[in-house]
């Protein structure tokens, strides 16, 4: 019976001390995925269709760093490339015109803020129609993308607001895409990728 007992408490002895093992092997991976945080970099579009700014486009590549823990996010929107000619774009910035998206040559990337978790991402361009007029976008992706973009959200987007107010339109991040633009009769597609 005594030899028992001794095996009893042996077993629980070691099942403690191997739990408790791999709990602290898991906390000190997810302390070191949340520090580590995370780089991300897709292309993204913007488009207001209605208000006093209808016709402004913002296409370029998203970098963002997010924090793996919270979902916060900082981030970049640089000129992306066009697949036709191979030549980086000269702006991220543009306005229809009618028939073309006219260049803001001096606007070459905007910054961005936010939070992303599981399926909901909360944006705000910053200063994208001069000092304090911003874009908002909130959206959804197609994928569960976990607790601070863990995984591939797939495709997002939803709709936008600003910079002036009464501006609404969309905004979609994607690997590569064609954006197309219409105001009234006109309508213009551009070809976007890394």
């Amino acid at each position: 019976m005594r030899r028992r007992s001794s095996f009893v408490a042996i077993v629980v002895v070691l099942m403690s001390a191997f739990n408790s093992g791999i709990g602290s092997a898991a906390e000190r991976r997810e302390q070191r995925d949340e520090q580590r945080g995370r780089t991300v970099r897709q292309v993204f579009e913007v488009t207001i269709h209605r208000g006093p700014s209808a016709g402004l486009v913002v296409i370029g590549v998203l970098t963002l760093d997010v924090e793996p823990g919270t979902g916060v996010l900082t981030g970049v929107i640089t000129p992306g490339f066009d697949p036709r000619t191979g030549r980086q774009k000269e702006s991220v910035l543009f306005t229809f015109n009618g028939s073309s998206l006219v260049p803001h040559p001096d606007v070459t990337e905007i910054q961005v803020r936010g939070q992303v978790q599981h399926h909901a991402a909360n944006l705000v361009l910053l200063d994208v129609g001069g000092a304090g007029k911003n874009i908002y976008g909130v959206g959804t992706s197609v994928n569960d993308s976990g607790r601070g973009l863990q995984r591939d959200p797939g495709t997002m987007g939803g709709p936008a607001v600003g910079p002036e107010p009464g501006d609404s339109g969309d905004w979609l991040r994607a690997d590569g895409f064609t954006v197309c633009a219409s105001i009234g009769f006109f309508s213009v597609c551009v070809n976007f990728s890394f």
